[in-house]
């Protein structure tokens, strides 16, 4: 059952697909089933869980099979033009407006479907849409774009394979949550990776300690015990991590490698830096050493947010880098590369809940590591890191685990 699609849609559908065969596009789907029946939400579902993933076959032939998902964004931006064509189409039918030959006139043909990048979902819109319209993930699963990352926090540990670690042990692991549920004294957390499910209790005392971090639908990485009896996996939460505070706790420096042509990505990345995002970085609600999550103390690496401080990049002769021309670039290149002027971004004291940023530029006759202010540290939510994974290519994007 698709939620949001009624016993009368379905009827429709299943007449029209009889009477004329299988449908072409969005706009001959329109059409020709009861738009009364077949309203807007009904169609917003019904791309939603994938019914028109078919029409990429004719609509968009480049797209490989199993790709054919990407359709969904530009289906849905055709939605209103469809449906209006199918209004005018009913109207004109009940006015009689046939042409000499019986047949409809003015029957609004489906313009071609027009895939630009923005109308393109992402795994997480996609993802949860089939959710909410299916009651299950379709095309694959929420913790797919974090299971690389997750190797680094969990040893790779799936939840189908996590092995007994003793009363006295512990070991980590991740899953999406999908379920919280209260038992009073008692809380159970239920994960979803992908391969298995996994239920993890902890008293409620320590439930009220990590809350903030446990979320439906989102990802968390989970310090426990793991116990096996009768056949049967039971998990005990000590400690939990959304993403962004495991990355604060492994995560020690993202390192960003440009070629001197482009020397204009540091002004574009300049929205994604600390000071520019003040409002939106929570102050750090814990260290990130496992002894004193354990005992729940304050402190450490990560303490309390303070305001970026101003810098900036400099060569040698004390010039502003974001404002330098390419040519003068190349001779600071030249004559030995950049000069460590600025403060260093990597000092362990800077408690700002934010990572350092490392830059190296490079030209075909060298390449220079360039020493970076406070200013240059990024809150590593999932909204930044994919900012700059879009603007930074693959190979020239690194990330330095402890």
């Amino acid at each position: 059952a698709i939620k949001g699609v009624g016993e009368g849609a379905v009827e429709s559908i299943v007449e029209a697909r009889r009477r004329e065969g299988p449908f072409k596009d969005l706009y001959d789907f329109c059409r020709r089933v009861d738009i009364k029946k077949v309203n807007k939400r009904t169609l917003e579902a019904l791309v939603s869980a994938g019914c028109f993933d078919d029409f990429a076959a004719t609509l968009r032939p480049d797209l490989p099979s199993d790709e054919a998902y990407e359709i969904r964004g530009a289906l849905m931006s055709q939605l209103p033009s469809a449906v209006q064509a199918a209004e005018q189409d009913r109207q004109n039918n009940e006015l009689g407006m046939m042409d000499l030959f019986g047949e409809m006139d003015g029957v609004v043909a489906a313009p071609p479907l027009v895939m630009t990048p923005e109308l393109i979902w992402g795994d997480k819109h996609r993802l949860k849409a089939e959710k909410n319209t299916l009651g299950l993930y379709l095309t694959g699963h929420p913790i797919d774009e974090y299971r690389d990352e997750l190797k680094r926090y969990t040893s790779g540990a799936r939840l189908d394979k996590l092995a007994d670690t003793g009363y006295n042990g512990s070991c980590y692991f991740a899953g999406l949550i999908i379920d919280i549920a209260n038992f009073g004294t008692r809380n159970v957390i239920t994960l979803d990776d992908g391969t298995s499910r996994l239920e993890v209790s902890c008293y409620a005392e320590r439930f009220n300690r990590v809350k903030e971090q446990l979320k439906i639908d989102e990802v968390v990485v989970i310090k426990g015990s793991i116990r096996e009896r009768d056949g049967r996996i039971f998990a005990r939460l000590d400690n939990a991590m959304s993403m962004v505070d495991a990355r604060l706790r492994w995560m020690k420096k993202i390192s960003i490698k440009v070629h001197g042509s482009d020397i204009n990505l540091l002004t574009r990345m300049q929205p994604l830096l600390k000071s520019a995002q003040a409002d939106l970085i929570p102050a750090p609600r814990l260290s990130y050493n496992d002894e004193q999550d354990e005992q729940g103390n304050n402190g450490g690496a990560n303490g309390a947010y303070d305001p970026a401080m101003g810098g900036s990049l400099y060569d040698e002769n004390g010039n502003d880098l974001l404002a330098l021309e390419n040519d003068m670039h190349q001779d600071a290149l030249q004559n030995g590369g950049y000069a460590n002027n600025a403060l260093s971004n990597t000092d362990d004291s800077i408690n700002d809940n934010c990572l350092p940023l490392g830059l190296s530029i490079y030209e075909e006759y060298g390449i220079a590591n360039v020493g970076l202010s406070e200013h240059w540290r990024i809150y590593p939510n999932d909204d930044n890191l994919q900012q700059l994974k879009s603007m930074v290519n693959e190979d020239n994007l690194h990330f330095h685990y402890s």
